[in-house]
């Protein structure tokens, strides 16, 4: 069986559940350029779609979705481009309180088996 260490119980879980921020891509009209490697495309229907390797052209926006399947579609039907990025303060702050509930809960424990132990 492989030995976790309890730093490694403790990171990654926290890693991988980073707080992240959503931020609007700015997109001036009739022009080309490249969008973050990883955003979300909302439609004026309502609908996202998650695009890799996005780029823009003058009428349309191209890329590729995760599957590996290539998306395109005209500019006038994307409401806007959203990136996600990790806020690093969010993560340190949800990171600390985790910890600081941890501790806290630990410390009710030995306490109430202290109290235990003496009666």
């Amino acid at each position: 069986m492989l030995a976790i260490s309890r730093a490694r119980l403790i990171i990654v879980p926290l890693l991988t559940c980073a707080c992240h921020t959503w931020s609007t891509v700015p997109m001036a009209p009739n022009t080309t350029g490249q969008l973050p490697t990883h955003s979300t495309v909302v439609l004026v229907r309502g609908d996202r779609v998650q695009v890799e390797n996005g780029r823009t052209t003058r009428d349309s926006l191209i890329g590729t979705r995760p599957s590996g399947a290539h998306f395109a579609v005209h500019r006038d039907s994307v409401n806007f481009v959203e990136a996600r990025k990790v806020s690093v303060i969010r993560s340190v702050g949800a990171g600390a309180g985790g910890l600081l509930v941890a501790f806290a809960v630990a410390t009710v424990v030995l306490i109430g088996a202290a109290l235990g132990e003496l009666q």
